[in-house]
C-alpha cells in the first residue's frame, strides 16, 4: 500500500542503528508513523515542524510502514532559530497532539497549523501572533468545543460582546451578561478581530481564555495534561511584552 500526501513532521525518535521512527501529521490521512533510514539529508528533512511531501509505503495500512520525504520547508531554519519562533513551533506541535488521533483526518487543523508554520520566519509580528491564536481556536474546534465569537448567544446581537460563559463558552453581550457579570469571564476585545493582527500582550490575554477551555473540555475528558511547551511559550511571550 502506498500513500502520497503532504505532511508536517511531529516527532522523531531513534530506532536501531540506521533508522528513526517519524510521526507525521498528514493532510488527508491524519497522524501516521513510519520508519526512515538515516542519511545526511533525512536528518534535516525529518525535523519537527518541517513541511514535507510524503510517500508512505507498507503492505497493509495497519503496519508501521516506511517514509520518504521531499522537503517543502525547513521551518526551524527559516526562523534563523529565533527563540520566540522556536518556542511557539514546539508549543504548536505539542498542543496539536492533544486532539490528533492515529489515521484520523483533520484537514482544517492541518491547514491552520501549516499557515502558522509559514509565518514563523516573521516572529514578533502581529500577523504571526494572530495565526497562532487562529490555530489555538482550531484546537478547541477539533476537540469538539469550538467557540462561537461572532454574536451573543441569547440576543443574537453582534455588538458590545464583552463576556464569555465559563460553562458553555458562548459569547454574551454587555446587556445580557451584566446581571451575571461576577460569574462571567471578561472577553478580550482583541479576540473578536484578531485576524487583522494582535499584539503580544493581547495574545497572552486571549491564550488564557483558550487555555481555560482546553483544560475544561479536552484535558478533563482525555486525562492528558497541558504540555510543558505551552507553559514555556507563555513565559517567553510575557517576557517579550514586559521587556
Amino acid at each position: 500500500m502506498i500513500i502520497e500526501d503532504q505532511g508536517i513532521v511531529i516527532s522523531v525518535r531513534d530506532f536501531e542503528e540506521r533508522y528513526v521512527i517519524v510521526q507525521c501529521f498528514l493532510k488527508n490521512n491524519g497522524l501516521m508513523s513510519g520508519l526512515m533510514r538515516i542519511s545526511k539529508s533525512s536528518k534535516t528533512d525529518c525535523l519537527p515542524g518541517n513541511i514535507v511531501n510524503v510517500t508512505w509505503n507498507a503492505r497493509l495500512r495497519e503496519q508501521l510502514g516506511h517514509y520518504k520525504f521531499d522537503l517543502i520547508r525547513n521551518t526551524l531554519a527559516a526562523t534563523a532559530f529565533d527563540r520566540t519562533a522556536v518556542t511557539f513551533i514546539r508549543a504548536a506541535i505539542a498542543m496539536s497532539l492533544l486532539v490528533l488521533h492515529e489515521k484520523e483526518k483533520q484537514i482544517e487543523l492541518f491547514n491552520e497549523l501549516e499557515l502558522f508554520l509559514l509565518t514563523t520566519s516573521q516572529p514578533h509580528s502581529e500577523f504571526f501572533y494572530s495565526k497562532y491564536l487562529s490555530f489555538k481556536l482550531c484546537i478547541l474546534k477539533a476537540g469538539g468545543f469550538g467557540l462561537e465569537l461572532n454574536k451573543c448567544v441569547r440576543s443574537g446581537k453582534t455588538v458590545e460582546l464583552v463576556y464569555i460563559s465559563p460553562k458553555s463558552g458562548a459569547v454574551v453581550s454587555k446587556e445580557v451578561g451584566e446581571p451575571y457579570h461576577n460569574k462571567m469571564i471578561k472577553l478580550p476585545q482583541s479576540m473578536l478581530n484578531f485576524q487583522k493582527g494582535i499584539s503580544e500582550q493581547e495574545l497572552y490575554e486571549c491564550l488564557q481564555i483558550t487555555g481555560y477551555f482546553i483544560e475544561k473540555n479536552i484535558l478533563s475528558t482525555t486525562g492528558k495534561k497541558m504540555p510543558f511547551e505551552r507553559e514555556l511559550m507563555l513565559e517567553v511571550l510575557r517576557a517579550n511584552y514586559e521587556n
